[in-house]
């Protein structure tokens, strides 16, 4: 999740920059002083999640700010973290997520986040469908996703496949590439591979589906729909969909087609 801090006094914007920093699925903040700045980035990183404003700022208040935010970013969360409760009611008025008052304490903010992160998931599952039965394939806002490189799309497969388990780059390269027994070589597939679904991902504005640690890779599983995952939960119309076929591209897939036998 990448996030836009703005406020005029420089020790809270330093303070709510550290804060963020150190919670989890928050991968980058962005600390401003002026609203200009912030308009100025936010025209260059459309992928900005969340924007954290102080209403009393310098020529253009945070109210203001949040509107022109949102014209250039439709999907941008706001949270406003200011000294002056009375601006509450217009600032839901114009479909902020979260109000602070300050001075604010670290359980607040954590609330907050919490709460606007579960709206991004939620909003990212809307867009973000992917069809495991008979072939394997991701739509993004109801369109194909096409791939620079098919094992790109494998190593997405295998990932979902696995239901948010994080799986470790040798198993990956013996999936992605059984016969190559080149471990070099195959690391640096693995690399090229990753980067290249995270590229694809990023141009759909949909690369927080990705979970990447140390030697280890994964998905957030609450970031899409899955017809699989409909099925295990026991969604009628997904099961009755399905017709003995599952990610028909790859055979690896067949270990886990175990999972969808129905009772009678």
């Amino acid at each position: 999740m990448k996030i836009i801090c703005c406020d005029d006094e420089k020790n809270l914007l330093q303070y709510h920059k550290n804060l963020l920093l150190s919670m989890d699925d928050v991968t980058e903040v962005y600390d401003f002083s002026y609203a200009e700045d912030v308009l100025d980035f936010a025209e260059k990183n459309k992928d900005v999640n969340v924007a954290i404003l102080d209403i009393n700022l310098p020529v253009m208040n945070g109210i203001e700010l949040a509107e022109k935010l949102k014209e250039s970013i439709p999907d941008i969360r706001i949270i406003f973290i200011t000294g002056y409760s009375e601006y509450k009611t217009e600032a839901t008025k114009n479909g902020c997520s979260g109000y602070l008052t300050k001075p604010t304490n670290v359980d607040e903010i954590k609330k907050e986040l919490a709460y606007v992160m579960q709206e991004i998931k939620a909003s990212a599952a809307e867009k973000i469908r992917i069809q495991c039965f008979g072939n394997f394939d991701l739509f993004i806002n109801q369109k194909l996703v096409t791939f620079s490189l098919s094992k790109a799309k494998e190593l997405l497969a295998y990932l979902v496949d696995k239901r948010g388990s994080t799986v470790n780059g040798g198993e990956l390269c013996a999936v992605l590439w059984e016969n190559n027994e080149d471990d070099g070589k195959n690391k640096n597939n693995l690399r090229h591979c990753w980067m290249a679904l995270k590229q694809t991902l990023e141009s759909f504005g949909a690369q927080d589906m990705l979970k990447k640690g140390w030697n280890c890779y994964g998905i957030d599983v609450n970031a899409f729909w899955c017809d699989a995952y409909e099925f295990e939960k026991g969604d009628v119309k997904v099961i009755n969909s399905y017709k003995g076929e599952y990610m028909n591209q790859y055979s690896w897939a067949e270990n886990s087609k175990s999972i969808f036998c129905r009772k009678d």
